[in-house]
């Protein structure tokens, strides 16, 4: 995703049909390759199916013109994987 202006982002939400067991599933948001939610990534808890980061969990919300944003997924679950993933940013025009 290729961003048209100056933003913050205020809030990442994650919605997934299937929810992960066993372990939690975790979703990184980079800009331009480095992480923007430090080590508290976005996180769907084992045997639920949302979850979100807010402004303040969010390590480095400013992002700038023209950043690239992407996702990693880093934790699908260990027994039956998370699947069907939506996510939603919330962001503010700085």
């Amino acid at each position: 995703m290729n961003v048209p202006y100056n933003y913050r982002l205020v809030k990442a939400h994650a919605v997934c049909e299937t929810a992960p067991t066993g372990a939690d599933l975790l979703i990184d948001i980079n800009d331009d390759g480095t992480t923007i939610l430090g080590t508290t990534k976005l996180t769907v808890a084992a045997g639920a199916k949302e979850g979100e980061r807010v402004y303040g969990e969010i390590t480095t919300p400013k992002v700038a013109k023209d950043s690239n944003l992407t996702f990693d997924i880093d934790q699908i679950g260990s027994g039956v994987a998370g699947s069907d993933l939506t996510i939603d940013m919330v962001f503010e025009r700085r």
